[in-house]
């Protein structure tokens, strides 16, 4: 049984040999049912946009963020033609360029953010470039969990 952690380094290296071959992968590289099965039932939003920080896809959870109907409507966009505020939308954009311009990661970062109903979130994000065989960066993964209430229980329970 794969971890997370396993499947989400398979991600990587699919997505990297998307972007660079420009068609689906191979069914030796990956299964292209697996991954459609990984991605749409994983407890996280997941996202990839390519280096211009273009979305070019996400799962069922980041399109209800999105407000989307489906990976359609998102392909092409950037952050700022979504429904985020314009400050976050901004915020966003900027910190995904960032990974895509350094190739660094950013695991694990505990962002604050009010959702698009208003509600305080913290929500917990790690981005990794998306590198072609030529070690180049054509784009960037990215994963966010809400752990807002993860929060206000550790708040809660702390002695006084």
């Amino acid at each position: 049984m794969k971890t997370f952690w396993q499947a989400l380094k398979e991600m990587c290296s699919c997505f990297s040999s998307c972007f660079s071959s420009g068609h689906q992968p191979s069914a030796h590289s990956l299964n292209a049912p697996l991954l459609a099965g990984i991605l749409q039932n994983v407890p996280v939003r997941v996202f990839w946009k390519d280096a211009s920080g273009r979305y070019l896809g996400a799962n069922a959870l980041f399109l209800q963020d999105a407000q989307l109907d489906n990976a359609q409507a998102l392909i092409g966009k950037t952050d700022f033609d979504l429904p985020w505020a314009a400050e976050q939308g901004r915020a966003y954009h900027f910190d995904d360029l960032e990974v895509i311009f350094t190739g660094q990661p950013k695991l694990m970062k505990e962002d604050v953010s009010v959702d698009v109903n208003g509600r305080m979130k913290v929500w917990r994000t790690s981005k990794v470039a998306l590198f072609d065989q030529a070690g180049h960066v054509i784009g960037m993964l990215g994963t966010y969990e809400d752990i807002s209430d993860n929060k206000h229980i550790a708040a809660d329970t702390r002695p006084r």
